[in-house]
């Protein structure tokens, strides 16, 4: 039985997490056990990730870097950290249940991709970002939207 098929995903949602990861510029290996994706965990630069799954409005801890988002009890807020604590960190988001947008905010007076403004571009299953802090601002470094 073939890894996608033991584990459940669509092979689209799984490419889409390894493009996500890509964006990192390092490696990426997978692997997976059951059948949520709370439970993948990535292999990058030789370092284990565990996805972490998130229903509700949050801001992202800077001991994690990869999240599956759920809006199917609503829109969701993600709260960028602050910039001062987040030099170099990256984030990696995908949509794996969809019913609102997935809407992102730099907390203080930072910038995500030169705007204050929220974005809320993520509504579609499957669709995914990565943001990249460089100590003054957020930047996003991939976007697959549908």
């Amino acid at each position: 039985m073939s890894l996608l098929k033991k584990i459940g995903l669509p092979l689209a949602l799984v490419a889409l997490l390894l493009c996500a990861l890509c964006a990192f510029g390092r490696g990426v290996g997978l692997a997976a056990n059951g059948n949520v994706w709370s439970q993948i965990q990535a292999y990058v630069g030789g370092i284990r990730h565990v996805a972490v799954r998130k229903t509700a409005a949050f801001t992202p801890d800077l001991n994690e870097n990869l999240y599956t988002l759920s809006t199917a009890g609503g829109a969701m807020l993600v709260t960028l950290p602050a910039v001062a604590d987040a030099a170099d960190h990256d984030y990696a988001f995908i949509l794996d249940t969809a019913g609102a947008a997935v809407s992102f905010t730099p907390s203080g007076s930072a910038k995500l991709d030169n705007t204050t403004a929220a974005y809320a571009g993520m509504d579609a299953v499957g669709d995914s970002v990565t943001v990249h802090c460089d100590g003054s601002n957020w930047f996003f470094t991939s976007r697959f939207i549908h």
